[in-house]
């Protein structure tokens, strides 16, 4: 590129190839120029042989990460991702650093939007926690529940918790009951029955916050 013809400053239809079209594309992730161009499509090389997985790497290591972006719709602004939250990691930890991880900054990203979810093949708790600090819980509702869609003889029935909590107590489980209810509505189920699954019918089967929950 020839300093004479080119300025980092010169507008992108000076390059060849570049007409409205592409224009308006580099425009919707915010390239204006050629310097943008330069500062997201750099010209030098990394030497990957030496490669790492995201669990074998340590506190402020720095890392260069290689991968394909599928989709350029929601690049609005230049985002900077510092931290990576691994598998092992501790809510209780990641909630109070981790604060430029991507999957924060995912939820975050969410949280002003309409019609959006979220999906992440990741730390488990960290997801869980962020989401409840970060979005919140309906009203009245404590804890968050994971839910799954269970075959049946009739179709299908919907069972939560299934893994965001340790322990849960009765008023809980009238909780989890009432968002059951409430995405059972949503998948056209237009009079759900609640159930508690426990190890019998019987009068006096199961722990005590079963029995309490059943009476609620």
């Amino acid at each position: 590129m020839s300093s004479s013809k080119y300025k980092l400053s010169s507008n992108l239809t000076i390059l060849p190839g570049v007409g409205p079209k592409l224009k308006e594309i580099f425009g919707n992730i915010n390239i204006q120029n050629i310097r943008d161009l330069a500062f997201y499509f750099p010209r030098y090389y990394k030497d990957y042989r030496n490669t790492k997985n995201i669990s074998d790497l340590s506190v402020n290591e720095e890392v260069t990460l290689k991968g394909k972006i599928v989709s350029s719709n929601l690049l609005r602004a230049r985002t900077r991702i510092y931290e990576v939250i691994l598998d092992d990691e501790k809510p209780s930890s990641i909630l109070r650093s981790k604060k430029e991880s991507s999957l924060r900054k995912a939820i975050e990203f969410i949280k002003s939007k309409k019609n959006i979810g979220f999906v992440s093949a990741g730390n488990t708790g960290a997801v869980t926690v962020l989401s409840t600090i970060i979005l919140g819980t309906l009203n009245n509702i404590r804890r968050p529940a994971f839910c799954s869609m269970i075959p049946t003889s009739k179709g299908f029935c919907i069972m939560l918790d299934l893994g965001a909590n340790k322990e849960s107590n009765e008023n809980q489980l009238l909780q989890f009951s009432i968002m059951g209810h409430a995405f059972a509505k949503i998948k056209n189920i237009s009079h759900p029955k609640v159930a508690i699954l426990n190890i019998g019918t019987e009068k006096g089967k199961g722990k005590e916050y079963l029995q309490e929950a059943f009476n609620l």
